[in-house]
């Protein structure tokens, strides 16, 4: 039997006895936590009893430390959100309860330490950072800090803009394991910078109970002499800006990294101009060789490895694989004896050993004498008559995309390798003289590709640039196809089943590039992505034979097609009248994480 029912008991018999019964006074009891952390809720709740009746009241009051608001301090539970704290700190409370009998008891000090967080607690300042510049280029610097890395998760930084800069701060996190410890520092990896700037980079430290603090670092960099010249001719609207502040430009040298308003963010240690973003890293290759290329990192390279090929030289662009990397090469069968030019896919892992081959040559080789055709006179080894400059992987039906600039866009199961059909120019060289490609040619009222680049999958549509330029290898006599006037960028609608084609999206802007270019939907973008367009090299030939200015252009452009901004870039010595100062470009994200 409890206490509280003997109780009872003991008071029913002496008032049957005529006892002189006193009210018992209540007992104040209270649940609440030892201790809480700063900033967070607490709460404190009743428990109290009456031995001899019931609870009518139940009132709090704060006797010590920092003052809080009390919420419902009149109620059975009350609440308050605990004060910001330099140091853990001891706040005392108290309960008083009444009963039926208007009998009050209060009781003893209910004490709860708030703590204060690790960020409070840390000694970390601007003393603890130091930079430690052993970077060969002036956009990228390193911050030892020397703290306690326990204590810590992320650390944060971003890069504040120029005065008048319209582009977003870049902004990169690192969880704790990602870095580097040494000798008690946190060795920090800081790229994008401004050269021949003093930035400001500020420096969030996030704690293990989620607590934070800032620290301002600057950064003095030196000047970069680029051998282009990267100049704004409309500058971006601060009230109509594009979906992203970065985009990366595929060079000779390798990628280099531009914000919107046209100032260099980061430059390539190493590379050619095949390569792609994924991973917060640069896949690219450079001759037989594939690689990574961290923005805050080494690079590290492997020699491809085929089973099949030799004298292997990576071409053009890389992309996302089903398994891997598409990377597309020049090789050989035989020791070397014959080169296959710019026809051959390999499908790579990350240490650049093959998982799959596609051989175009092979592949429309067996097709064209399957439907009695003579393919002789189309597929020729040793001769660049394919010309692949852009492969993708369509996970939508397990396929390939494959650009041939000579001739048309090629779709392939991924598996079977079994055309599915083809997309070009039907006054060329591959439709006019061979039934077997006219049987599997998409046919469509719009313009078809000519001489394209850069495959794309947005939506349901594929979307490309089409460069407008005839072929430049077909058999002497042979049709060549048409040229536009200008360079137009396409979103074709396919329906397979039907071999028909319908544009659902294009832009000009009365500009011809005849070779390379590009065009990308900003994969970054969470609403309303914009479109990046890179004219490598405007008017090429005319320009080139009155020796005029070389230079290309690189717009952004709103899917209402209208533009909002346009940077100039003016080939330098050396790189005029070609593809080496940007042949191609896509978007560049702003912030990065790195796990």
């Amino acid at each position: 039997m409890s206490a509280y029912s003997l109780a009872i008991l003991c008071l029913l018999f002496l008032a049957a006895c005529g006892g002189n019964i006193q009210n018992i006074l209540p007992i104040p009891l209270s649940e609440n936590p030892s201790e809480a952390a700063e900033l967070s809720e607490v709460k404190l709740v009743s428990i109290s009893e009456d031995l001899d009746g019931y609870i009518t009241e139940h009132n709090w009051s704060q006797i010590k430390g920092s003052p809080v608001n009390l919420i419902k301090e009149n109620e059975t539970t009350v609440s308050f959100i605990a004060p910001d704290v330099a140091v853990d700190t001891v706040l005392s409370f108290s309960l008083t309860v009444v009963d039926n009998e208007s009998a009050t008891q209060t009781s003893d000090s209910i004490d709860i330490l708030i703590r204060a967080s690790l960020a409070d607690k840390s000694s970390l300042s601007a003393l603890d950072l130091t930079e430690n510049n052993t970077a060969t280029i002036p956009f990228l610097s390193t911050i030892e800090i020397e703290t306690d890395k326990s204590l810590l998760s992320h650390i944060q930084y971003t890069i504040k803009p120029k005065p008048d800069a319209k582009a977003d701060e870049l902004s990169v996190t690192y969880s704790i394991e990602r870095l580097t410890y040494s000798n008690n520092k946190i060795i920090t990896p800081v790229f994008g910078l401004y050269d021949d700037y003093s930035n400001t980079v500020n420096l969030l430290f996030t704690f293990l109970d989620g607590s934070a603090i800032t620290i301002s670092k600057d950064i003095l960099t030196e000047q970069y002499i680029y051998p282009d010249t990267f100049q704004i001719t409309e500058p971006v609207d601060a009230n109509q800006k594009p979906s992203f502040s970065y985009y990366y430009l595929k060079t000779f040298d390798g990628p280099v990294v531009l914000d919107i308003d046209g100032a260099i963010r980061w430059v390539s240690t190493e590379g050619r101009f095949s390569t792609y973003l994924a991973e917060m890293k640069f896949f690219f290759g450079k001759n037989g060789q594939f690689g990574t290329m961290p923005l805050d990192g080494e690079v590290t390279l492997y020699d491809i490895e085929s089973n099949e090929l030799s004298n292997i030289n990576l071409h053009h662009d890389i992309s996302k694989g089903k398994a891997g990397h598409l990377v597309q090469v020049d090789g050989s069968y035989d020791g070397g004896s014959t080169m296959i030019i710019e026809s051959i896919l390999l499908e790579v892992d990350d240490s650049g050993k093959q998982l799959r081959l596609w051989d175009m040559g092979e592949i429309i080789t067996e097709f064209m004498l399957s439907k009695g055709d003579n393919p002789s006179e189309f597929v020729r080894d040793g001769i660049d008559w394919f010309h692949m400059n852009s492969a993708i992987y369509d996970e939508a039906d397990n396929s390939l995309i494959v650009s041939s600039r000579e001739n048309f866009v090629i779709k392939i199961d991924y598996t079977s390798k079994e055309i599915k059909w083809v997309l070009g120019d039907e006054t060329k060289h591959w439709y006019q003289n061979f039934p077997s490609l006219r049987s599997i040619s998409i046919s469509s009222l719009d313009t078809k590709p000519i001489g394209q680049h850069s495959l794309s999958i947005v939506g349901d549509d594929l979307m490309l640039f089409n460069n407008g330029f005839p072929s430049l290898h077909e058999p002497s006599g042979e049709p060549k196809g048409i040229e536009l006037s200008e360079s137009i960028i396409s979103k074709y609608r396919i329906d397979a089943e039907e071999k028909t084609a319908t544009i659902t999206f294009d832009f000009s802007s009365g500009k011809y590039s005849d070779i390379c270019s590009s065009v990308y939907l900003d994969e970054f973008a969470q609403t309303n992505p914009d479109y990046l367009i890179t004219y490598s090299i405007i008017n090429r030939l005319e320009r080139q034979k009155k020796n005029l200015e070389s230079f290309g252009l690189v717009k952004g452009v709103d899917t209402q097609k209208q533009k909002l901004f346009e940077l100039k870039i003016i080939h330098g010595a050396g790189r005029r009248y070609g593809c080496k100062a940007g042949w191609n470009a896509n978007t560049f994200p702003s912030s990065f994480t790195f796990n």
